[in-house]
């Protein structure tokens, strides 16, 4: 009901509609197939002689179906008289039992409408790209790789590491782990299969599946389901959700799905256990009209009604002996995976996590001699979110040249730019090989071309080359650069008078000075004419300030100004001296009027103060040279020499002496150099030291 207490229309329907238990046990009896049988029997279209029947006839159908009724009723109601007599003894039984013991029930862990769009991967993470290592590592590295589990169907007590090492042959099974018809094929006979070969299942993926149908499916569950939340905390603790394993199996059930089309009219059946009941949110309308639950895990089911049966609970005398009843289409549809299962017996047909499962009809009983079990008919809605390997595979190809076309775009939007602001137009009619063909656009075009012969490239590569970290950063610095080496041809034939279209690579003939044809050589031959040319201008001059600035840019140092801070509050410079950018690069930053004394407000820290802590004495020299304040405080307190001192940096104090540190100044509370260094138990040692270079601030004399 709502907040006023009123039932809306759809729960209004159903609850009409749902159906007694009484009208659920009567809808199992075979009335149709009796009174077939009843029929009589000749030759033609059956329905038509059932319109044809007289009324002698009629009667005769009437009386034997009734006998045949009486007999049907007696037996039937004889069995569900024997079947409830069991399931209230053992209902006792189990109301007796504490409310903790293995028969107390539980509402099931499910997920909304919401995370059947959202999908696998915003469950537990994307997967590694490196398949068999990753997975390895999972059942072999990781934390919970060694916990210790039972089964709930065979009871079987084993690791991880465990079942990843017998399937591989590395160990042997215990002997009373064999039971249930259990048995173990190597990888390589299983992908020797047929299904294997149609369904073009890797290494990866058999072995995913032979994993799943052993005793780590509780594994694999747990994780999704996030139940029993104890075993759930020992891998979620260890950041180990098995992520690239399951990823896999998912890509393996999807691939065997569709190359073995189920036969005609199959229905598949899933045993709940007798413990585990439906979520509310199966039988009630949500905001939006639906109903149903996103089943987290992988949902096991199979083709043998007997088989889900047994696991329905109704045997052992649970108190919710239930069964879902689950009629398979061409679209949604789980994946026999018999042929690769360490119990084949089971006839099991799986499906991917996060499927949707919603009510397709109404419930009913079904009568066996060990009790009573409520079949539930449900649809299985497959989720196809999730991505075969190849398809996780190229989609990092794939997102990568969706980004290189928007990247080509903003290239040639921003050389049309270039060529507007920089007035590229008059620059080409004074070009000593410029005639009537040659067009701005046409040059633009020409470099564009060189672009896309670099998109082309990458776009030929396998998508297993992107898996790899360092080709993929590789490729995304090629992409990058492209942009930059495009603009850095056409700013370099625009900058530099001495450059013609003949040198761009724009002639009619090949020319042995066309030194700016290719992308990669105009850049960095940009670079040069710069570098000249800043050194020609006069120091300290705004546009040799100017010049440097586009040389930082172009090294990748700057992004746009040269005190611009990043994400972390860290300056160009700065970042070039702790990540020991060679001494070149910090010069150029100077030049361009970077701030050398900056110090970062996070970690207060200076890039000589970063340099002392470290003990990087070259650095500290160059730095010198450059004229970083050797006196400026780091956390308003501490000196470069204090900080020597507090490490005792012997060779770093008589470093900083000798380029003019003050081994005497001290900031904090008056204290200086030597009032930190009695602190030490040193033996005076860097006490004497300090004395010492007060009077030979060069500091010769070895430090002891």
């Amino acid at each position: 009901v709502d907040e006023r207490g009123a039932v809306g229309c759809h729960q209004f329907q159903d609850i009409v509609r749902i159906p007694t238990a009484l009208d659920q046990w009567s809808k199992t009896l075979p009335l149709g197939e009796l009174l077939a049988a009843c029929l009589p029997k000749k030759e033609g279209d059956p329905l038509e002689l059932v319109g044809s029947l007289s009324t002698v006839e009629i009667e005769a159908v009437e009386k034997a179906f009734l006998v045949g009724f009486e007999k049907l009723f007696e037996d039937c109601a004889a069995k569900l008289r024997d079947a409830l007599a069991i399931t209230k003894a053992r209902s006792h039984d189990a109301e007796a039992k504490p409310k903790d013991s293995k028969f107390s029930t539980f509402k099931m862990s499910c997920g909304s409408i919401h995370n059947f769009h959202l999908g696998l991967q915003a469950r537990i993470g994307a997967p590694s790209l490196d398949f068999m290592a990753a997975m390895q590592a999972e059942h072999c590295v990781k934390g919970g790789c060694d916990c210790e589990f039972t089964t709930n169907n065979y009871h079987v007590t084993t690791t991880p590491r465990q079942e990843w090492e017998i399937l591989l042959g590395k160990r042997t099974c215990p002997e009373e782990y064999m039971g249930h018809g259990r048995i173990f094929h190597s990888v390589e006979h299983l992908l020797e299969l047929p299904l294997a070969k149609r369904a073009d299942l890797s290494t990866v993926e058999v072995i995913a599946v032979c994993l799943y149908t052993g005793p780590l499916f509780q594994v694999y569950n747990c994780v999704l389901r996030q139940f029993p939340p104890d075993l759930f905390a020992v891998f979620a603790e260890a950041g180990n959700l098995f992520s690239t394993t399951i990823h896999v199996l998912v890509s393996a059930i999807q691939k065997v799905a569709k190359v073995m089309p189920p036969p005609e009219g199959l229905t598949l059946y899933c045993g709940l256990g007798g413990l585990m009941d439906l979520p509310d949110q199966f039988w009630t309308y949500d905001e939006n009209g639906c109903r149903g639950y996103t089943e987290w895990g992988f949902r096991s089911t199979t083709s043998d009604r007997k088989v889900a049966i047994q696991y329905s609970g109704a045997k052992e005398g649970k108190p919710l002996a239930m069964m879902l009843e689950i009629p398979v289409g061409s679209v949604d549809r789980g994946a026999c995976i018999r042929d690769f299962s360490q119990y084949p017996a089971e006839v099991e047909y799986l499906w991917v996590p996060c499927s949707y499962i919603e009510p397709a009809g109404y419930s009913y009983l079904h009568v066996i001699p060990d009790g009573v079990v409520k079949v539930v008919p449900v649809r299985m809605n497959a989720n196809l979110k999730a991505l075969t390997i190849e398809e996780l595979v190229g989609q990092k190809k794939t997102m990568h040249l969706s980004a290189f076309r928007l990247v080509l775009d903003e290239t040639k939007q921003e050389l049309h730019r270039l060529a507007e602001t920089g007035g590229a137009e008059e620059i080409l009619r004074v070009d000593k090989f410029y005639s009537e063909c040659q067009t701005m656009d046409k040059f633009i075009n020409h470099i564009m071309v060189q672009c896309e012969d670099v998109y082309k490239v990458q776009a030929d590569l396998a998508g297993e080359e992107y898996a790899h970290d360092e080709t993929y950063r590789g490729l995304i610095q090629e992409m990058l650069d492209t942009k930059q080496f495009a603009c850095s041809k056409l700013l370099w034939w625009m900058e530099d008078d001495t450059r013609n279209l003949q040198h761009m690579g724009m002639g009619k003939w090949k020319s042995a000075d066309a030194n700016g044809a290719r992308l990669r050589d105009a850049h960095y031959n940009r670079i040069a004419f710069l570098t000249v040319r800043m050194n020609l201008l006069e120091d300290g001059s705004d546009e040799k300030r100017d010049v440097a600035l586009k040389l930082c840019q172009l090294g990748g140092l700057v992004a746009k100004a040269v005190n611009e801070t990043n994400s972390l509050g860290e300056t160009p410079f700065w970042s070039a001296s702790v990540t020991g950018k060679p001494v070149e690069s910090l010069e150029l930053l100077k030049l361009a009027g970077a701030d050398i004394d900056f110090m970062v407000d996070g970690v207060k820290s200076t890039a000589l103060s970063s340099a002392v802590i470290v003990h990087d004495h070259k650095r500290v020299e160059a730095l010198a040279r450059l004229g970083v304040n050797l006196e400026r405080p780091v956390n308003g307190v501490l000196t470069a020499m204090i900080l020597a001192v507090n490490t005792e940096d012997y060779d770093m104090v008589r470093l900083l002496a000798s380029l003019g540190a003050s081994t005497t100044k001290g900031i904090i509370y008056r204290q200086g150099p030597v009032d930190f260094a009695k602190r030490l138990k040193d033996g005076s040692k860097m006490v004497d030291l300090l004395e010492e270079l007060q009077n030979n601030p060069s500091g010769n004399t070895p430090a002891t």
